[in-house]
């Protein structure tokens, strides 16, 4: 076996016992990436997305170059939870983003009531500004979409799903959606790769009288002066802010409310976690939990939370974020 080196190269040294003895090389395999391509000087190539390719070595001094490729995963992101009231909608934010260009479509694998309901209904939208909303002018997700690595090669989109009148407290409506990802065949080789990814929104009815609270997460990089959207990029040392509306979609009130959230992997705060300068109808106090007094400082990784005190009223809403530095 050999390890490649940084530049993806590797070498094998073959004993002169093995000429006229047809070998495989085969790539080991690297979770969340793909075999796309396969190339060999000299050797068989008989499936360009199996990782394996047969040659037949000869005497002597010989050099073959046999050559794998590899290509990472897209990712469709997240499963979601969201509860409404009886004839209202709600909105479950998602995003594609794939490492190679090609083109993708989406889909309604299964739309399930429980109980069953043929008043529940689904409809995927576009959701171009990445806010997690729809907005107007944004279409329904009904064609095929080709992206481009060189162009971020990202797709945002909203499940919209119509809670009907006559459900009950706690019936459920569970949607799976898929993403199909086609790789772009730039070298002819016809791999006819594609990848399928799968989430899952459950989505709850609330009687009447009930309080919603309804989460909405956004990031802004403030280095850049971007737009806050729900995903975003950044380079080392750039500023994000994370922001997390909070509203109560309800016809009741919502009491202790606890938001919770972590700073990113690779990054610190920027500076102390705080909370809202003006507090929402409702809520009597405010306290940070997380990080704690001495630990809510630059430089901080980790868990945050805010508690609020008090019953937040039927429409009433606010806003908390925080601040990271990417290392």
């Amino acid at each position: 076996s050999a390890v490649t080196s940084t530049d993806g190269s590797y070498t094998i040294a073959l004993p002169q016992a093995l000429a006229g003895t047809p070998l495989q090389v085969v790539a080991a395999s690297i979770p969340g990436f793909q075999p796309i391509s396969e190339q060999a000087t000299s050797g068989v190539v008989a499936n360009v997305t199996d990782g394996t390719v047969t040659f037949t070595p000869s005497s002597g001094a010989q050099t073959y170059q046999i050559d794998f490729g590899r290509v990472r995963v897209p990712e469709w992101q997240s499963d979601n939870i969201a509860e409404n009231a009886p004839d209202t909608v709600v909105f479950h934010p998602h995003r594609f983003r794939a490492h190679s260009s090609g083109s993708v479509t989406f889909q309604y694998l299964s739309n399930n009531g429980s109980p069953v309901n043929s008043g529940w209904s689904a409809v995927l939208y576009i959701d171009n500004n990445c806010n997690g909303l729809l907005d107007t002018g944004e279409n329904a997700a009904s064609s095929l979409y080709a992206l481009s690595i060189d162009t971020g090669a990202q797709l945002c989109v909203v499940n919209k799903v119509y809670i009907p009148a006559n459900v009950q407290n706690d019936d459920t409506y569970t949607t799976v959606i898929a993403a199909k990802f086609n790789y772009a065949d730039d070298t002819a080789s016809g791999h006819a790769l594609s990848s399928t990814l799968e989430l899952t929104d459950i989505t709850r009815a609330l009687s009447t009288g009930q309080g919603v609270l309804v989460l909405a997460k956004t990031v802004q990089n403030v280095t850049a002066t971007g737009a806050a959207v729900i995903s975003n990029s950044a380079t080392p040392d750039d500023v994000l802010r994370y922001s997390i509306e909070f509203n109560n979609h309800g016809t009741g009130p919502v009491t202790e409310v606890l938001i919770a959230d972590n700073t990113p992997a690779y990054s610190s705060l920027e500076q102390p976690v705080q909370c809202p300068g003006v507090l929402p109808t409702g809520i009597v106090n405010c306290e940070v939990l997380i990080p704690s007094i001495a630990s809510n400082v630059a430089g901080y990784n980790g868990p945050v939370q805010w508690q609020f005190n008090g019953s937040l009223t039927a429409g009433a809403g606010g806003t908390v974020w925080f601040e990271i530095r990417v290392d």
